[in-house]
C-alpha cells in the first residue's frame, strides 16, 4: 500500500531508519518526470528531531515523510495547506523570528490542521540549500 511502507521498521537504527522512510515517501509521491525537477536537498537530523518525533502522538509517521518531501524538495512553500511561515519565538504577529547561529531562518510548517495542539515540523533552511530538521512541536511549542 503506498504511503504505508513507512511504516515498517526494517532498520534498526532510529536515523537510518526515518531516512529510509522519506526516501519512499518521495518515491511514491514523485513522479518520475517531478523526480528529477523537484530533486530532495541534502538534509541532516537535528539534535533533538529523532527524539521529538519518537514522542510525538496523534499523527501518522507516513504524514510526517510526506510534509518533509515536501520540505526537501522546496514545494512547501508552493501548498497552501502547509502554511509556511518563518518561526517565531511566540504567538504574536510582532515575535521575532528564529534564527540559526550563521544567521539562516527557522521555518515552521503544518502537518496537521483543525486539531487540538495541531502538529508542526520545524526545520531550518540553510545558506547552501541544505535543511536541517529540527523538531516535531505542537501548535504552541515555539522551541525550535
Amino acid at each position: 500500500q503506498v504511503g504505508r511502507t513507512a511504516d515498517l521498521q526494517v532498520i534498526d537504527d532510529p536515523a537510518e531508519q526515518f531516512r529510509y522512510e522519506v526516501d519512499v515517501a518521495w518515491a511514491t509521491r514523485t513522479s518520475p518526470d517531478d523526480k528529477a525537477r523537484y530533486p530532495r536537498a541534502d538534509y541532516t537530523l537535528g539534535p533533538n528531531f529523532l527524539t521529538s518525533l519518537a514522542a510525538v502522538e496523534g499523527i501518522d509517521r507516513a504524514k510526517i515523510c510526506q510534509v518533509v518531501v515536501d520540505v526537501l524538495t522546496g514545494r512547501v512553500h508552493d501548498i497552501p495547506a502547509r502554511q509556511t511561515h518563518q518561526l517565531r519565538s511566540g504567538m504574536g504577529g510582532n515575535d521575532p523570528t528564529v534564527t540559526a547561529a550563521d544567521g539562516a531562518l527557522y521555518w515552521r510548517v503544518s502537518l496537521q490542521h483543525k486539531t487540538p495542539q495541531a502538529r508542526r515540523l520545524h526545520y531550518v533552511q540553510n545558506h547552501d540549500g541544505s535543511v536541517l530538521l529540527s523538531s516535531i512541536r505542537k501548535h504552541d511549542d515555539f522551541r525550535p
